[in-house]
Protein backbone atom coordinates (compact mmCIF):
# COMPACT_ATOMS: atom_id res chain seq x y z
CA UNK A 1 0.00 0.00 0.00
CA UNK A 2 0.82 3.51 -0.79
CA UNK A 3 1.79 5.70 2.34
CA UNK A 4 3.02 8.57 0.10
CA UNK A 5 0.88 12.14 0.55
CA UNK A 6 1.44 15.55 -1.57
CA UNK A 7 2.40 17.69 0.51
CA UNK A 8 0.77 20.77 -1.62
CA UNK A 9 -2.76 19.05 -2.20
CA UNK A 10 -2.52 15.60 0.08
CA UNK A 11 -3.15 13.18 -2.88
CA UNK A 12 -1.78 9.57 -2.86
CA UNK A 13 1.55 9.77 -4.90
CA UNK A 14 4.29 7.22 -5.63
CA UNK A 15 6.78 10.49 -4.97
CA UNK A 16 7.65 10.52 -1.22
CA UNK A 17 7.04 14.11 -1.51
CA UNK A 18 4.58 15.65 -4.32
CA UNK A 19 2.47 14.31 -7.09
CA UNK A 20 3.37 16.40 -9.77
CA UNK A 21 5.66 19.20 -10.95
CA UNK A 22 3.06 22.26 -10.18
CA UNK A 23 2.16 20.93 -6.86
CA UNK A 24 5.74 21.38 -5.88
CA UNK A 25 6.18 24.54 -7.37
CA UNK A 26 3.11 26.08 -5.56
CA UNK A 27 4.46 24.36 -1.74
CA UNK A 28 8.09 25.83 -2.27
CA UNK A 29 6.37 29.48 -3.70
CA UNK A 30 4.46 29.86 -0.35
CA UNK A 31 7.38 29.70 1.64
CA UNK A 32 8.93 33.65 1.44
CA UNK A 33 12.22 33.79 0.37
CA UNK A 34 15.26 35.42 2.63
CA UNK A 35 16.40 38.92 1.46
CA UNK A 36 19.28 40.57 2.18
CA UNK A 37 18.93 44.47 2.99
CA UNK A 38 19.45 46.45 0.25
CA UNK A 39 21.08 49.26 1.99
CA UNK A 40 23.19 49.68 4.91
CA UNK A 41 24.93 52.78 6.25
CA UNK A 42 28.32 54.66 5.27
CA UNK A 43 30.75 55.64 7.51
CA UNK A 44 29.35 58.65 7.50
CA UNK A 45 26.27 58.04 8.60
CA UNK A 46 24.45 58.45 5.23
CA UNK A 47 22.77 55.40 3.32
CA UNK A 48 25.20 53.44 0.43
CA UNK A 49 23.87 50.54 -1.36
CA UNK A 50 25.40 47.11 -0.16
CA UNK A 51 27.25 46.78 -3.40
CA UNK A 52 29.18 49.98 -2.70
CA UNK A 53 32.03 50.34 -0.26
CA UNK A 54 30.82 54.08 -0.23
CA UNK A 55 28.05 56.58 -0.44
CA UNK A 56 27.97 58.50 -3.40
CA UNK A 57 28.61 61.52 -1.01
CA UNK A 58 31.85 59.46 0.27
CA UNK A 59 33.09 58.57 -3.02
CA UNK A 60 32.52 61.51 -5.11
CA UNK A 61 34.61 63.49 -1.98
CA UNK A 62 37.55 60.88 -2.13
CA UNK A 63 37.71 60.97 -6.05
CA UNK A 64 37.93 64.86 -6.20
CA UNK A 65 41.03 64.55 -3.52
CA UNK A 66 42.56 61.73 -5.37
CA UNK A 67 45.88 61.70 -7.01
CA UNK A 68 47.84 60.06 -9.51
CA UNK A 69 50.14 58.34 -7.13
CA UNK A 70 46.51 57.15 -5.23
CA UNK A 71 45.01 55.47 -8.22
CA UNK A 72 49.02 54.00 -9.25
CA UNK A 73 48.78 49.72 -8.58
CA UNK A 74 51.87 47.95 -6.74
CA UNK A 75 53.75 48.05 -10.26
CA UNK A 76 54.50 51.06 -11.22
CA UNK A 77 55.86 49.24 -14.39
CA UNK A 78 52.49 48.78 -15.92
CA UNK A 79 50.93 52.21 -16.04
CA UNK A 80 48.33 50.87 -18.59
CA UNK A 81 45.91 49.71 -15.69
CA UNK A 82 46.38 53.93 -14.41
CA UNK A 83 44.92 55.03 -17.44
CA UNK A 84 42.23 52.66 -18.13
CA UNK A 85 41.22 53.59 -14.69
CA UNK A 86 41.53 57.65 -15.38
CA UNK A 87 39.89 56.83 -18.70
CA UNK A 88 37.04 55.05 -17.44
CA UNK A 89 36.91 57.90 -14.62
CA UNK A 90 36.49 60.45 -17.39
CA UNK A 91 33.59 58.50 -19.25
CA UNK A 92 32.11 58.43 -15.58
CA UNK A 93 32.29 62.23 -15.40
CA UNK A 94 30.81 63.13 -18.91
CA UNK A 95 28.16 60.20 -18.86
CA UNK A 96 25.35 62.37 -18.53
CA UNK A 97 26.66 65.31 -21.34
CA UNK A 98 25.38 64.66 -24.84
CA UNK A 99 28.23 62.92 -26.93
CA UNK A 100 28.64 64.95 -29.98
CA UNK A 101 31.99 64.85 -32.12
CA UNK A 102 33.36 68.62 -30.92
CA UNK A 103 34.65 68.20 -34.76
CA UNK A 104 32.49 67.13 -37.12
CA UNK A 105 28.87 67.22 -35.20
CA UNK A 106 29.27 63.33 -35.54
CA UNK A 107 26.73 61.77 -32.11
CA UNK A 108 26.26 57.34 -33.24
CA UNK A 109 29.69 57.15 -31.81
CA UNK A 110 31.97 59.28 -29.59
CA UNK A 111 35.17 58.88 -27.61
CA UNK A 112 36.03 61.30 -24.79
CA UNK A 113 39.63 62.25 -25.35
CA UNK A 114 42.58 63.61 -23.12
CA UNK A 115 43.83 66.82 -24.98
CA UNK A 116 46.88 66.64 -22.65
CA UNK A 117 47.44 63.00 -22.54
CA UNK A 118 47.40 60.92 -19.21
CA UNK A 119 51.18 60.48 -19.37
CA UNK A 120 52.51 64.25 -19.50
CA UNK A 121 50.71 64.63 -15.71
CA UNK A 122 53.01 64.57 -12.76
CA UNK A 123 52.21 62.01 -10.39
CA UNK A 124 51.20 64.64 -7.54
CA UNK A 125 48.11 65.59 -10.22
CA UNK A 126 44.90 65.62 -9.06
CA UNK A 127 42.55 62.90 -11.16
CA UNK A 128 39.55 65.64 -11.19
CA UNK A 129 42.22 68.31 -12.94
CA UNK A 130 42.85 65.31 -15.21
CA UNK A 131 39.56 64.61 -15.87
CA UNK A 132 38.79 68.39 -15.84
CA UNK A 133 36.39 69.73 -18.61
CA UNK A 134 39.44 71.82 -19.92
CA UNK A 135 40.99 68.89 -20.49
CA UNK A 136 38.60 66.45 -22.06
CA UNK A 137 37.02 66.75 -25.87
CA UNK A 138 34.24 64.55 -27.71
CA UNK A 139 35.76 63.03 -31.09
CA UNK A 140 34.68 60.15 -33.27
CA UNK A 141 37.16 57.21 -33.62
CA UNK A 142 38.39 59.08 -36.91
CA UNK A 143 39.16 62.71 -35.35
CA UNK A 144 40.83 60.80 -31.99
CA UNK A 145 42.78 58.86 -34.00
CA UNK A 146 43.85 61.89 -36.14
CA UNK A 147 44.18 64.12 -33.06
CA UNK A 148 46.32 61.35 -30.95
CA UNK A 149 48.61 61.61 -34.10
CA UNK A 150 48.96 65.03 -33.95
CA UNK A 151 46.75 66.18 -37.11
CA UNK A 152 45.17 69.45 -35.23
CA UNK A 153 46.55 71.79 -33.79
CA UNK A 154 43.71 73.20 -31.82
CA UNK A 155 41.05 71.53 -30.23
CA UNK A 156 37.49 72.75 -28.41
CA UNK A 157 36.89 71.02 -24.77
CA UNK A 158 34.05 70.37 -23.14
CA UNK A 159 33.90 73.68 -21.85
CA UNK A 160 33.77 75.22 -25.20
CA UNK A 161 37.17 76.80 -24.77
CA UNK A 162 39.67 76.15 -28.22
CA UNK A 163 42.91 74.73 -26.88
CA UNK A 164 45.91 74.56 -28.62
CA UNK A 165 47.63 71.13 -28.82
CA UNK A 166 51.29 72.00 -29.83
CA UNK A 167 53.03 71.74 -27.09
CA UNK A 168 51.95 67.88 -26.59
CA UNK A 169 53.79 65.36 -28.32
CA UNK A 170 51.47 62.83 -29.88
CA UNK A 171 50.57 60.39 -26.96
CA UNK A 172 51.46 56.48 -27.50
CA UNK A 173 47.89 55.51 -24.84
CA UNK A 174 44.84 54.13 -27.10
Amino acid sequence: MNNNYCLNCKASTLNPKFCSRSCSAKYTNKIPKRKRSATSTCECGLWKNNRNSKCSVCFQSRNESATIADWTYSNPSVPQSLYGRIRLNARRVTRKLPKVCSICGYNKHVQVAHIRPISKFTQTTLISEVNDFKNLSFLCPNHHWEFDHGLFTEIRSLDNSIVPTEGFAPSSNP
